[in-house]
């Protein structure tokens, strides 16, 4: 199919909100976070129906300036779940590689 599915794992933390999008075929997937509590958070993110990249690389802007859209360490889809570590008040992209 030419289509994936991305959901938390459980509970989505309440300050959190999430959006996937998928181009074209394969892997090319794009994961957008937002944390808006003032605590970091950590969501467990599943990516399902197709084939999942094996690493993402998170891009992030946080409210403490620190961060404008710097690339972070890439982080390993293992099983097809990514856990994703959000910065408190941040945006976090995900760009599967």
């Amino acid at each position: 199919p030419n289509y994936m599915r991305v959901e938390v794992t459980g509970a989505a933390p309440a300050n959190v909100l999430l959006s996937a999008y998928k181009a074209g075929t394969g892997s090319n997937v794009v994961i957008v976070a937002i944390n808006k509590g003032t605590a970091a958070a950590t969501v467990p993110i599943t990516i399902a129906g197709g084939t999942a990249p094996a690493m993402m690389t998170p891009w992030v802007t946080s409210a403490a300036m620190t961060d404008n859209c710097a690339a972070k360490t890439a982080v390993a889809v293992s099983g097809g779940t990514l856990m994703a570590s959000l910065p408190a008040m941040s945006v976090t992209t995900f760009v599967g590689q």
